[in-house]
């Protein structure tokens, strides 16, 4: 990150987690130390931290700048309403534009996780365009890994728009601001970044990286028109371990189902963790769920532990894509305001795998939008 004096500490709160859990995008993940917010721009408060990915790797300014205190005009939902799904399905099967909430773009609503049933019982159909989703996470990917992983500049000019809006607590919204940081800071020696996941629903999109000194992170970005033109990330030092479980990194499917996969964590986010019925757990969870918070613990009883201090409250994004499904969701922390974002595996009808991060809800932020 730039060394600028008010942000040297300030950053690496923007950018990071602690280590997460998942073997990176086409090669071998780095374990980034946990620190704090990295650069306001992308990646956590603080910009530092380095993770690779094979198809390059983010530099911790991606997370998003949000343009200069800008109202969220075109952007996602502030903390005051639904759900935000790239497009998705309705758990029930109902018109779209239910069970989502108002998305931002636009400030309209938005059939966030709206989508129809098959018609004769099939299952869910998925309403995001399938031409539309490779589209935006093959240019999330790009932007990443050319300004985080090559360590290119000129990549700003690329694939980031205005305006920008930037839901990191300490980053301003605005292109130009963010082009200012991350240009030192992405070309320092120290910086390296490694991509290990990236999702995309409709306009939304997210990557799970590494920041060399923030640790792991999940940025995830509004897409319009082939751009980055919002952006929202979790904290440094919160995240769970980017290992594989046991078993080994398991792929990114985009040929799955990814209607089928958002109903079953919509189901499971709002029946056992909003809800409150641990009993319906199993429902949700494989037998051999594994739980990067909890360690080594294996089953559904193993996300219980996390849980005794936390509650949810309301889900507000959601991107389903294959067989991965991202979620960013309110909700408490001994008594404290938080943001939750939960990475889902689903096989079989079941989630089998979970990493997570998190964020306190801050009194203010510098571009003054929410950071949901």
């Amino acid at each position: 990150m730039k060394r600028l004096p008010f942000l040297s500490s300030a950053l690496f709160l923007l950018l990071g987690f602690g280590p997460l859990a998942c073997g990176s995008e086409g090669g071998p993940s780095d374990q980034a130390g946990s620190g704090g917010d990295a650069s306001p721009g992308v990646g956590g408060d603080v910009a530092t931290g380095g993770v690779s990915e094979n198809t390059g790797g983010a530099p911790a300014g991606s997370g998003g700048l949000t343009s200069s205190g800008g109202s969220a005009a075109g952007g996602a939902s502030s903390g005051d309403g639904g759900t935000s799904t790239g497009g998705a399905l309705t758990p029930s099967g109902g018109a779209p534009g239910t069970g989502g909430g108002d998305t931002a773009a636009g400030g309209g609503d938005t059939a966030a996780g709206g989508g129809d049933t098959a018609a004769g019982g099939d299952g869910p159909v998925d309403t995001c365009d399938p031409n539309l989703r490779k589209a935006n996470r093959d240019a999330t990917r790009s932007a990443i890994t050319g300004l985080f992983i090559d360590k290119n500049p000129a990549a700003i000019d690329q694939y980031w728009a205005d305006p920008y809006l930037q839901h990191n607590p300490i980053a301003q919204s605005g292109v130009a601001t963010f082009k200012s940081l991350m240009s030192s800071l992405v070309t320092s020696q120290s910086f390296s970044y490694t991509l290990h996941r990236t999702l995309a629903d409709c306009e939304l999109s997210v990557v799970l990286g590494t920041y060399s000194q923030t640790g792991v992170i999940f940025d995830m970005f509004r897409v319009e028109d082939g751009k980055l033109i919002e952006h929202w990330d979790s904290d440094s030092g919160q995240a769970s371990g980017v290992m594989p479980m046991p078993s080994g990194d398991v792929p990114h499917d985009e040929t799955a189902n990814s209607a089928e996969s958002e109903l079953v964590v919509r189901g499971f986010i709002e029946t056992v963790l909003i809800g409150g019925d641990r009993d319906a757990a199993a429902d949700y969870l494989g037998s051999g769920y594994f739980d990067h918070r909890s360690g080594a613990a294996v089953g559904p009883d193993s996300i219980f532990p996390h849980l005794e201090s936390i509650t949810y409250e309301k889900i507000h994004h959601l991107i389903a894509d294959g067989n991965y499904v991202f979620v960013l969701s309110e909700g408490k922390r001994s008594g404290a305001g938080y943001g939750f974002y939960d990475l889902f595996r689903i096989e079989d009808g079941k989630i089998v795998e979970r990493w997570d991060s998190r964020r306190q809800v801050p009194n203010s932020t510098t571009s003054g939008l929410p950071i949901f």
